[in-house]
């Protein structure tokens, strides 16, 4: 699947070409330095993450979908703080993974122990054990990223970004 990342001013977009033909296209606000749902492409890509929000959109799913199915699933928040269904787990770990990397990203990068215990303590809050990281992949996503992040500044507004799914 192709993914295309857009730079914009106050909003970036994207557009998913799945393998079926079939197209996506949405937009949504920045949110700091680097487009949120590339990160995801990236974690999920490298850990292999098919239930992620990026193998539901693969499958065909939409963002919209994906959201009711983690909301009915019991995606744990301050206000709903339900053990999540086995079905989400996944999806509910890519984003708790996202979140840890972006914070590296906006703090210029932690070491892997530290990763872990901060990764450790977002799992916590949605009634997840951590998933098992090796040094290793969290060295290839860092760089991935890194190179990811350098391609996106580089871009003018209305230039794209294309990852592969």
């Amino acid at each position: 699947m192709e993914v295309r990342f857009t730079r914009g001013t106050d909003r970036d977009f994207i557009e998913v070409r799945r393998p079926d033909g079939t197209v996506e296209k949405t937009t949504f606000p920045k949110k700091g330095p680097f487009p949120h749902d590339a990160v995801h492409l990236i974690v999920e890509k490298r850990l292999r993450l098919a239930q992620g929000f990026w193998g539901r959109i693969a499958e065909g799913a939409t963002a919209a979908e994906i959201a009711a199915i983690a909301k009915a699933g019991g995606h744990a928040s301050s206000v709903r703080a339900l053990a999540p269904a086995r079905e989400i787990t996944e999806l509910l770990h890519a984003e708790r993974l996202v979140e840890c990397f972006e914070a590296e990203i906006w703090s210029n990068c932690s070491d892997n122990g530290t990763f872990r215990s901060i990764l450790a303590a977002a799992c916590s809050q949605s009634k997840l054990s951590s998933p098992p990281l090796s040094d290793e992949e969290l060295d290839e996503i860092r760089t991935d990223l890194r190179q990811t992040l350098q391609a996106w500044h580089k871009l003018a507004v209305g230039a794209s970004l294309t990852l592969q799914w």
